[in-house]
């Protein structure tokens, strides 16, 4: 393996099978986007993206730090009682911070199931921002001793690219505390310092001098030479030629516009201005292109997103002219492509994270949207706005540049130096690495060394996950805030109901003592035992998930039975949500239960652990709206419900018992006992299969004796030795006896 791809899959690995924070780093071209996106779409941790502008988060894909902590505005101050505005700016004391945020409950929930945060852009993450982070998570999380609250925090960025804005004034008062502005300089990453991986393989550069010249900026090593190399290419007088598609990167957005507004004038052909459209919840300041678009014929335009289609006709920074234009089309020809392009608006969308509790999964929830052609004019654009880009030819207009990283930034936008224009020559301060970056890039570790750290955090995050699986805590939180909230309060003149909910709480401490009790033994187990030896514990949690499998099975069977209890009542749909939400809790500690055996098994054949760590899929409960939409579509429900059905017969026919099938596809037993009732009614089960004689007389006497086909109160009436269940299934035979002999 080459050692580009080493580094790609060592990191990789970290972030799947360790609890380990990293540091993904890398020039300009490296392959950091690439890496940010595999993550996505193949971890099976609960993640979100953050990113510290409301442009990168855009980009990313992600949401805005500020707005997903829900960060007041000014600097954090990690000891102090200050809170409020000063002459020098307005600071955030610790204990300020959490006496002014205020969470609603979905966002606890969000915050509090989250396992692995993903930091884009991180250069410009300020150091107070990181801590303020750290203490926001350590307290919704009730875990102190953790940085972060126990969260796997994933950096990704480049530290010679823009860095942190911090004011003068802010400065003053946040230099007592920090070291730098920078985020490696945040005091949870002394306690927490996440491994430095760098991304080596330059994608973007073929230019083996230029290449040399940019790795000489980044090490503050440039020397007169590497100036007067690059200064070779200043030409303050180059027009560019007719068929030349050079866009200007320049410092700042007036400069940009100036150089826009100016050419665009130039042009003799007819005005035309696109409007975009905002739906819902998105805010203008951080819209990727303009409002009102305004474009003509001939126009140098940039696209600033890639096509989603499967030709791949443009892609980010793709420069092109625009060849066609009316009231509601563009088209645009690339230099060297042989078709035009026949552009579409693109959609933009704001989300949020939210944690889905019948999944079990952190989802992005779309709140608002941004519809416009993805173009922007591009005879300039702000060196800012042009990272991430790639261009073949560029004039670079630096004189105003405000910080070292603005002049790296722009040189290595370009894919070699003869596509280089300097409209000023570059001096050796301007292109100066910031010596606390240099300093901090001495952490990084050989790949050798970082092996033997993968190794270890594997094994120590594989014994963090069974074991975890085994601890009820936070199963028993969410049902006191549920009591808290008087979600699970007792209800009047439901003397059955109450005492259900009263046994499935009681069962839940028992199983917690027996839990700690196994959590001890596996600790112990893992103490001793020999490397990559799992065979003893695979066989104590064989043992374990056959006994939590079964009795966490009848808390569920308790929870169908009071749900069914209740559906014959009035005035409880509230309650009956409540306690399928309920019921979803114990069907996620139960798919956790399974996966920790699952690891294990994995490990002990050699297999890959990603298929153990995937996330069953599970049935959602059926909230009144969904009701309400299956009443409506009843042909297609039933259809639905006979294939379902069907499945569990097919399960049953090939072998499998009850139980198992109510395992395998994340069913109460009870559900099961109600899809196989159908094949009784029909004939093609027999009741004999799943209850003795005198179980069936004694249900069919209650049955004729109250004449009645519902279920609640013959269940009232026979008392708990009998399931609802097991009451469907009689019915269901009795049905089919009067057909056969009908009255």
């Amino acid at each position: 393996m080459k050692d580009e791809e080493r580094i790609f899959d060592l990191a990789t690995r970290f972030v799947h099978f360790t609890n380990q924070d990293l540091f993904i780093t890398g020039k300009a071209g490296t392959g950091k986007t690439t890496f940010l996106k595999s993550i996505r779409e193949s971890c099976t941790k609960k993640m979100a993206v953050v990113a510290p502008t409301g442009v990168s988060a855009i980009n990313a894909g992600g949401v805005t730090i500020h707005s997903f902590f829900q960060l007041p505005p000014g600097a954090y101050i990690p000891d102090s009682d200050q809170f409020g505005d000063t002459e020098s700016g307005r600071f955030i004391s610790h204990r300020g911070l959490l006496r002014n945020i205020r969470f609603s409950a979905a966002k606890r929930d969000l915050l509090q199931e989250l396992e692995l945060l993903i930091i884009d852009e991180v250069s410009m993450l300020r150091s107070d921002m990181l801590d303020a982070m750290n203490i926001i998570l350590q307290s919704i999380r009730n875990n102190r001793k953790e940085p972060f609250g126990g969260v796997q925090i994933l950096y990704i960025g480049d530290l010679y690219q823009l860095p942190p804005v911090v004011n003068d004034q802010e400065w003053e008062v946040l230099k007592s505390y920090y070291k730098s502005p920078f985020f490696f300089d945040a005091l949870v990453l002394e306690q927490a310092p996440p491994i430095y991986l760098e991304l080596t393989k330059i994608y973007r550069q073929s230019d083996a001098g230029f290449i040399d010249v940019l790795n000489s900026i980044r090490n503050s090593e440039i020397t007169e030479d590497d100036i007067n190399y690059l200064n070779r290419r200043y030409d303050p007088y180059f027009i560019p030629g007719e068929d030349d598609s050079v866009v200007v990167l320049t410092t700042h957005n007036y400069k940009a516009d100036k150089i826009n507004m100016g050419a665009l004038n130039q042009l003799q052909t007819q005005d035309f201005i696109f409007k975009g459209t905002i739906k819902d919840d998105f805010n203008e300041k951080v819209l990727p292109v303009d409002m009102d678009l305004r474009l003509k014929k001939g126009a140098q335009v940039m696209f600033i997103r890639n096509d989603k289609g499967d030709d791949r006709k443009y892609f980010n920074g793709k420069i092109g002219v625009i060849s066609d234009i009316g009231t509601d089309y563009i088209t645009v020809h690339c230099k060297g492509d042989e078709d035009s392009i026949q552009l579409q608006k693109e959609t933009w969308d704001n989300i949020k994270y939210v944690y889905n509790v019948e999944k079990d999964a952190l989802e992005e929830e779309v709140l608002g949207s941004y519809s416009q052609y993805p173009l922007r004019l591009a005879w300039a654009i702000t060196i800012h706005k042009s990272q991430g880009l790639t261009f073949d030819k560029a004039i670079i207009d630096a004189v105003d540049s405000f910080s070292p990283g603005q002049v790296y930034v722009a040189l290595s936008r370009l894919t070699g130096l003869d596509g280089l224009i300097l409209s000023s020559p570059i001096h050796e301060k301007a292109v100066q690495t910031d010596p606390r970056i240099l300093h901090y890039k001495d952490r990084m570790i050989t790949n050798e060394a970082l092996q033997d750290i993968l190794n270890q955090k594997q094994d120590e995050f594989i014994q963090r996950s069974i074991i975890k699986s085994f601890q009820w805590d936070a199963l028993i939180r969410k049902l006191d805030e549920f009591v808290s909230q008087k979600k699970l309060m007792l209800i009047e003149d439901a003397g059955s109901v109450n005492q259900k909910i009263l046994l499935i709480k009681s069962s839940t401490k028992e199983l917690k003592s027996v839990g700690d009790k196994f959590v001890y033994q596996l600790e112990r187990l893992f103490a001793i035992k020999q490397e990559n030896e799992f065979s003893e514990i695979n066989e104590r949690l064989l043992s374990a998930t056959s006994y939590f499998k079964k009795e966490i099975q009848t808390i569920l069977d308790h929870v169908d039975d009071t749900i069914s209890i209740l559906n014959s009542m009035k005035r409880v749909k509230k309650k009956v949500k409540d306690l399928q939400m309920v019921r979803t809790f114990y069907q996620n500690h139960l798919s956790y239960i399974l996966r920790s055996q699952k690891i294990v098994q994995c490990i002990i054949d050699d297999t890959d652990m990603l298929i153990a760590l995937k996330p069953e899929q599970k049935p959602t409960s059926q909230t009144q709206k969904e009701v309400k939409e299956k009443i409506k579509k009843e042909k297609q429900e039933k259809k639905e419900r006979g294939t379902t059905q069907k499945i569990s017969f097919d399960l049953y026919k090939s072998g499998k018992s009850m139980e198992e099938i109510a395992i395998e596809r994340g069913m109460a037993i009870t559900t099961i006992e109600g899809h196989l009732s159908h094949f009784i009614e029909t004939g093609e089960l027999g009741v004999h299969e799943f209850m003795t004689d005198k179980k069936l007389k004694e249900i069919l006497k209650v049955i004729v004796e109250l004449e009645t086909e519902l279920l609640s109160p013959v269940k009232q009436l026979l008392g708990d030795a009998y399931s609802f269940g097991e009451i469907r299934m009689v019915m269901a035979h009795r049905k089919l006896e009067l057909s056969k002999h009908p009255v």
